[in-house]
């Protein structure tokens, strides 16, 4: 579901489509490195995951020498969504949970319906 909220936002910012086509999987690796590699964004989700504030995560994560560059870049994922019209519900979910500190639980049902 990312991946296509992504995916329309790249396009109407001006993405080559070929960028996405079936065998193009460069995008779509990083993000499923992310996911689910031994990555800075991980780690920092593992911190919210365990209770810490998106600042406290930053900071734990600064102390390692480290740094989850998409926790900023989530924040501009969503405005540009909202300037350029595009839903974007899984990326608005994942923003509350970093952001507002909403938790993921009460919203699996909900992304299950998406």
């Amino acid at each position: 579901k990312m991946a296509s909220e992504l995916q329309q936002l790249s396009l109407r910012l001006g993405a080559n489509p070929d960028t996405f086509l079936a065998g193009s999987s460069a995008w779509t690796g990083d993000l499923l490195t992310t996911c689910y590699g031994d990555s800075r964004n991980r780690l920092f989700g593992e911190y919210l995951r365990n209770g810490l504030t998106a600042e406290q995560a930053t900071e734990a994560m600064k102390k390692r020498k480290k740094y989850a560059e998409r926790y900023a870049t989530l924040d501009v994922v969503k405005t540009l969504g909202r300037l350029y019209g595009i839903k974007m519900p899984f990326c608005d979910k994942l923003h509350s949970i970093v952001y507002d500190r909403v938790d993921p639980n009460s919203l699996v049902s909900s992304a299950l319906a998406y």
